[in-house]
């Protein structure tokens, strides 16, 4: 009898584990899309000084710009990069799986080597396109 219970218990996790394999199947360790972003509770940004505090929390378990659709608990943010192009900012996200030194959380980008002048930030997807996500003016530095 104890076998039996055994049995339907691991059969019960397999189920279980096999009906939440979407969540399993969201793709670790590469530069994220802008769907994904919204998909775990979207992305803004603020200037502060020579930083772009930058919002996003890619676990889905707190809302940024709009109600997470998904949750990561395993995931964390492997990279926030960001590169300059004339008066555009791009950032873009990597996940991985969240260990030691990682957060779900992104964090700020250094903006401070940057010339003065107003900038549009922008969210890059890996094909290309891109998402508004605000408008930002770097002082000259005697401002």
């Amino acid at each position: 009898m104890m076998k039996l219970i055994l049995f339907i218990l691991a059969a019960i996790t397999v189920a279980i584990i096999a009906l939440n394999f979407h969540r399993l199947a969201t793709p670790i360790g590469q530069v994220q899309d802008w769907a994904f972003i919204e998909s775990v509770g979207g992305m803004k940004v603020e200037r502060a000084g020579p930083l772009l505090l930058v919002d996003c929390n890619v676990s889905g378990t707190e809302t940024i710009t709009k109600k997470p659709t998904m949750q990561n608990s395993g995931m964390g943010v492997q990279n926030l990069s960001h590169t300059r192009a004339g008066n555009k900012i791009f950032l873009t996200v990597s996940t991985s799986l969240i260990g030691k030194g990682t957060s779900a959380k992104c964090g700020n980008v250094d903006i401070s080597n940057y010339p003065p002048g107003s900038y549009n930030v922008l969210y890059l997807n890996p094909d290309g396109t891109t998402h508004l996500l605000k408008k930002v003016t770097l002082p000259k530095a005697d401002e």
